[in-house]
């Protein structure tokens, strides 16, 4: 966290598996990738990170985080140690349950990238943030970007009217 300069920086991912456990290794890119943060989030991040530190001191030698607060990891078990998981998905479903719908967490991810396509950002800063690289992003999320093809061609032909009208008035 940069919280100074409102940024997170993804340098791991956490899995579970019911062969290998709970792993911490590097991106599925092995990239690491920074990204800003609008002012609700890096507030929320703050609170996190004070509750933690908190938790830190009263657990003393019993603390399973990092060895310093700024390399804790943001989700994670009362203890320090790392959240797995499947405790998100779990969690998630149960809200679901409760709101009588379901969605997963791949199908949020998949919706974040779509509403960032519809407002209009390109295939690159997209992929930057998403953490896919901007080829296989298109080649995904192609489907997403046919309304903003159509949008382009609505613009050009009014750009294209707007110039036969002012070129007969002047």
């Amino acid at each position: 966290m940069d919280f100074d300069g409102g940024t997170i920086t993804v340098r791991r991912s956490v899995s579970w598996t019911p062969t290998n456990g709970l792993c911490v290794k590097a991106t599925k890119t092995g990239k690491e990738r920074t990204i800003p943060l609008d002012s609700h989030t890096l507030s929320e991040l703050k609170r996190i990170q004070r509750e933690q530190r908190a938790a830190r001191l009263r657990f003393g030698p019993g603390w399973r985080g990092a060895k310093s607060p700024e390399q804790d990891h943001i989700a994670a078990e009362p203890d320090g140690s790392v959240l797995n998981p499947a405790v998100v998905g779990v969690t998630l479903q149960r809200v679901c349950a409760k709101r009588k719908t379901a969605v997963t967490m791949h199908q949020l991810r998949h919706s974040w990238v779509s509403q960032q396509i519809a407002n209009g950002y390109d295939a690159v800063t997209i992929a930057a943030m998403s953490g896919h690289s901007p080829d296989i992003l298109l080649r995904v999320y192609a489907h997403a970007f046919d309304t903003r093809k159509r949008e382009a061609m609505d613009a050009l032909g009014e750009a294209r009217k707007a110039a036969r009208v002012a070129l007969k008035l002047g």
